[in-house]
């Protein structure tokens, strides 16, 4: 099954957009193919290795994860979703994504298998603005 992701646009933080629903108008999102998933989502090495060869950041991108899953869980997350902008976005869709998305960043062994997982197991959107 795949999951559904959403951002501002589609090589944004994927969890931003997740994170902290938007209660203003309406974001049209258009679904993107395959084919229109530009090659380098989720294609970053440096949550491996560092330039200078040391630890990378996926480490602290776990953290962001974390964040926002405790995000997520709170009174002010599920009062948000009610209202929020995307009807088919909602709060548990949300939280089954960040879950799965930090399954695949703790298992990933490389940035290309990130990706890979990625594009395999997200829907990916793109908002088309106004």
């Amino acid at each position: 099954m795949r999951q559904q992701i959403s951002g501002l646009a589609c090589t944004v933080v994927m969890l931003g957009q997740m994170a902290m629903p938007l209660l203003a108008a309406p974001i049209p999102l258009r679904s993107l193919s395959s084919a229109q998933v530009p090659p380098q989502l989720g294609l970053d090495p440096q949550l491996w290795q560092n330039p200078s060869g040391g630890k990378g950041d996926r480490q602290r991108l776990l953290q962001a994860i974390d964040h926002s899953l405790s995000y997520i869980n709170t009174a002010a997350a599920q009062a948000a979703y009610q209202h929020y902008a995307v009807p088919t976005i909602t709060q548990a869709r949300v939280r089954r994504s960040l879950l799965r998305f930090r399954t695949l960043v703790k298992s990933a062994k490389s940035a290309e298998a990130l990706s890979n997982a990625v594009r395999r197991e997200f829907e990916v959107y793109q908002s088309i603005g106004k």
